[in-house]
């Protein structure tokens, strides 16, 4: 008797969600500490199965038996240090996407069309964290969670080439790394036939930014806490339309659908 054939219940595919990436990669993490921790056990019982058969039989406890025990105590220590160090990095990026993506879901109501990991296209490996589309233009946004300090009011300073953090150093790297993910936006519409100006954008959730030598929106980059940057994107910022609905419609799609392509 043969099988009734089937198709999925579910053809639709659901959009990606704000930090979907940097969740994936959590699971990941626990994943390998999972597996890393169960062979420091295994390299541990072993060791000691070793250890008490050797001296059951009345011999001194052979060398193996203890370099298996070694072995097993260091991948444990291994994983836990790992999963502490990187966990914690991941997890504080995933907090800041997620905090942007709720922001940014206020645009979706008014007309913005909001994607959420996509990939870069040019550089491997690379992501860019919120692609936003609207009447007032193209923008990928890169978000930058960053712990706030205990004892000073977070505050950072954009002065048009990088950022100055009330507990840290001058930073430029958001900014690179904001121009190269709307350079990398702006070459993957070109290459989909629909060349657009996308501007960079670096969001850091719930840090008070002070933008120096001009309004945000003069930069090249726009730099802001995540609530305020709706108002440098939104029509309050630029009250005249560079887009229109179809092509708001249209590059949403051509993303969406190039992006899900490339992570078949």
């Amino acid at each position: 008797m043969s099988r009734k054939q089937t198709r999925p219940a579910i053809d639709h595919k659901a959009k990606r969600r704000a930090g979907q990436g940097l969740r994936e990669a959590l699971t990941d993490e626990f994943y390998f500490a999972f597996y890393t921790i169960g062979g420091g056990v295994g390299f541990v019982l072993a060791g000691t199965i070793a250890f008490i058969a050797t001296v059951g039989f009345g011999d001194r406890p052979t060398r193996m038996a203890s370099v298996l025990i070694v072995i097993g105590m260091l991948m444990f220590a291994w994983s836990i240090w790992r999963v502490r160090r990187r966990a914690g990095r991941i997890a504080t990026g995933l907090s800041g996407e997620e905090a942007m993506g709720d922001a940014l879901s206020a645009l979706e109501a008014v007309g913005f069309h909001v994607l959420h990991d996509l990939p870069s296209g040019r550089r491997s490996g690379a992501n860019v964290d919120h692609v936003v589309i609207g009447p007032t233009g193209v923008f990928a946004i890169e978000t930058k969670a960053r712990s706030k300090p205990a004892s000073v009011t977070p505050r950072a300073v954009f002065d048009g080439h990088g950022i100055s953090f009330a507990d840290g150093p001058f930073d430029s790297r958001p900014i690179e790394q904001a121009t190269a993910c709307a350079s990398d936006v702006s070459a993957t519409l070109s290459e989909l036939g629909f060349p657009s100006t996308v501007r960079p954008v670096v969001s850091i959730p719930e840090w008070f930014v002070e933008t120096t030598n001009g309004h945000p929106w003069e930069h090249e980059v726009i730099v802001g806490m995540e609530k305020n940057l709706l108002t440098f994107l939104s029509y309050q910022a630029q009250p005249k339309p560079v887009i229109s609905n179809k092509e708001i419609a249209q590059i949403s799609k051509l993303l969406a659908t190039w992006a899900e392509t490339k992570r078949t």
